[in-house]
């Protein structure tokens, strides 16, 4: 085995052990899934508890985004298309909308820049409503995202009382992301713009994952009470890995294992000069 050789299967060594510690964390279930999607580790993976189903939190809204665009893709509406913003379709946590003069009309484009970049819930749900919720879940099931499902809309809080939970898994999240990164779902244009949008994120998580040197990071963060989440992208020359976390209960009993654990998935998958 060269030197080279020996230094990977030493950092996959690595990762295997970070994983194994975050069992053990008290209070808390971590979901973790990383995938390599380009690069001398595409088709490398590793887990943690990837296939349970996890609240989704504003991860959700990434599905959400691939059913408008694949309608786009389809003629069945226009990015340019404006929906009619009245001050009572207003929720919380709607920085965009809510900074607005209403009512106006607001496209389809910028509801989904909305959604995207600062998790505007009131976009969110205006487009739920455009595209249809059933649709939404369809296009789940047909890109084979079995713990992925849209049951509400955002801040419906008697729909949560009632158990009416949107979930999702941290390998659905990393298939979504693979599938925005190079899939067959939508058009590589709707794909680019995707992409564009998720790398215009404006919230910080609060999962302590590593930014290799160099790297863009394409993602989305979602946060509920005892809920923390994270999934995207890292775009590095010649290479590219997903990466979804999803934290439910007490998250700072897993800042440290977790940290170790992404500071040893992103120095094996961005390479030497990520680590």
């Amino acid at each position: 085995m060269n030197r080279r050789a020996e230094t990977e299967e030493f950092a996959r060594a690595a990762v295997r052990a970070a994983l194994e510690r975050l069992y053990d964390t008290r209070d808390t279930r971590v979901g973790l899934c990383v995938a390599g999607l380009e690069g001398p580790l595409a088709g490398v993976g590793f887990g943690l508890r990837e296939g349970e189903a996890f609240p989704s939190a504003s991860l959700i809204k990434v599905l959400v985004l691939a059913e408008l665009l694949r309608q786009a893709d389809a003629g069945r509406l226009s990015p340019g298309e404006e929906l009619l913003v009245e001050e009572d379709d207003l929720v919380e946590d709607s920085e965009m909308l809510g900074a607005m003069r209403l009512p106006a009309g607001v496209s389809l484009r910028r509801l989904a820049e909305g959604m995207i970049t600062v998790s505007d819930n009131t976009a969110t749900n205006l487009l739920i409503r455009r595209v249809g919720m059933e649709r939404i879940n369809a296009l789940a099931r047909g890109l084979g995202l079995r713990s992925t499902t849209l049951r509400r809309g955002m801040m419906d809080l008697a729909a949560r009382a009632r158990g009416e939970e949107n979930t999702t898994s941290a390998s659905d999240m990393v298939a979504l992301m693979r599938e925005i990164r190079a899939g067959s779902a939508l058009t590589r244009s709707s794909r680019e713009f995707a992409l564009g949008l998720l790398l215009g994120q404006r919230l910080a998580s609060k999962i302590p994952v590593a930014h290799p040197p160099g790297a863009r990071y394409a993602h989305k963060t979602g946060e509920l009470d005892g809920v923390e989440n994270d999934a995207g992208i890292f775009v590095l020359p010649g290479r590219s890995f997903a990466l979804a976390v999803l934290v439910e209960g007490d998250l700072g009993r897993a800042v440290e294992p977790l940290s170790g654990a992404l500071r040893a998935i992103c120095g094996l998958f961005a390479g030497p000069d990520g680590a």
